[in-house]
């Protein structure tokens, strides 16, 4: 199958004999993801191995550095250099890499290829104080009352998978969490401000046809079946005016919409085909059965 690339494809392939846009054409509003995706789903699908460009990077085996002055090598942190952290955090923790395998998301190329991360509470004790501030002003660490102690800071992402979000450039510019804590109050975690960045920026540049999920975790799940044109959206009403321009920049013609099966999945679903048929898209909507696994 063609695979994402960020090149042009003329053709724009996504079985080995035949396109998933056809694929998916024939399908009916009312048809779920379930039979969808298990009619369609070949053993010889493959995926974009190559792994993503290294850039600055905070080393995991470095000493603490909170009470040092900034290095050269850290004094312009970045998003990407926290990404790239949480990255090789992964690797160390095995309850995240369990949470995967349970998952089937556990392949070290689809990993690699998406630069898929675990905050496992350690970046504190990895940059200077002063990094610290910067990072509190990104949303990366956040200030909790600690009660006589006054305020606590602490990863907002802790506890979570982390997803880059990019932008046009493929630079990362924000980050989704999923909570490994299926019990937690709150599973989904964006970074605070306005949401910005894509998952799979890639995928609209080259297929006509885009799937949209509530979430990156569920995007991927897709992904790893074979599904190469799909994107998230920030969660049932998380539609931005960034995703909508990059569907009319990237001229893409049809909008599958591809929310949980649950109540509130439905009415986004309907909501967003509204919005998006009113721009001139052609839109579908499939139901889902990712609210077993969201």
């Amino acid at each position: 199958m063609s695979v994402v690339s960020g090149q042009p494809s003329a053709k724009k392939e996504v079985g080995n004999t035949e396109t998933r846009e056809k694929d998916i054409g024939r399908t009916e509003e009312t048809e779920t993801a379930k039979g969808e995706i298990a009619e369609k789903v070949n053993s010889d699908h493959k995926l974009n191995t190559t792994p993503a460009a290294e850039s600055e990077e905070i080393n995991p085996a470095a000493e603490p550095m909170s009470n040092k002055p900034e290095s050269a090598s850290f004094r312009e942190i970045s998003m990407e250099t926290v990404s790239n952290y949480y990255h090789k955090s992964l690797f160390r923790n095995r309850q995240a890499m369990d949470y995967l395998a349970g998952r089937g998301l556990a392949d070290p190329k689809l990993i690699a290829r998406f630069k898929i991360g675990f905050a496992d509470g350690s970046l504190a004790d990895r940059i200077s104080a002063e990094q610290l501030i910067r990072l509190l002003e990104a949303g990366i660490f956040r200030e909790d009352m600690g009660g006589d102690k006054g305020k606590k800071r602490q990863e907002h992402l802790a506890e979570c998978l982390t997803f880059p979000l990019m932008d046009d450039l493929g630079l990362t510019v924000s980050l989704y969490g999923r909570s490994i804590d299926d019990a937690a109050y709150l599973k989904h975690l964006y970074l605070k401000g306005k949401h910005k960045g894509i998952f799979n920026r890639k995928a609209s540049r080259v297929y006509g046809e885009i799937i949209l999920t509530e979430s990156p975790i569920d995007a991927l799940s897709l992904i790893a079946m074979g599904f190469e044109n799909v994107q998230p959206v920030y969660g049932v009403k998380g539609f931005t005016r960034e995703h909508l321009d990059q569907l009319k920049d990237d001229r893409v013609k049809t909008v599958v919409i591809a929310f949980d099966n649950d109540d509130a999945g439905k009415t986004g679903a309907n909501a967003l085909k509204e919005r998006l048929s009113a721009e001139g898209f052609k839109v579908k909507v499939i139901s889902c059965q990712f609210s077993i696994l969201s």
